[in-house]
C-alpha cells in the first residue's frame, strides 16, 4: 500500500479564530472521525486511516 503526503501550510502561530475556523471546516468534510491524541481523523475509501498534524 502506497503513502502518500499533501501539505497545507498553515503557520503554527496563525491567530486561534484561524484555528477555530480550520477546525469547524475539518468537523464539515466527509468521513470526519474527530480528534485523536490531538490529530484530526478521517476514513478515507476502502477505509483508509487520513490523519492530519501540526509540526512547528
Amino acid at each position: 500500500m502506497a503513502a502518500f503526503c499533501i501539505n497545507l501550510n498553515i503557520h503554527y502561530s496563525a491567530p486561534q479564530k484561524i484555528w477555530n475556523k480550520i477546525e469547524k471546516l475539518y468537523t464539515e468534510m466527509p468521513h470526519w472521525k474527530g480528534f485523536v491524541n490531538g490529530c484530526p481523523q478521517w476514513y478515507g475509501e476502502n477505509g483508509r486511516l487520513i490523519e492530519g498534524s501540526v509540526y512547528p
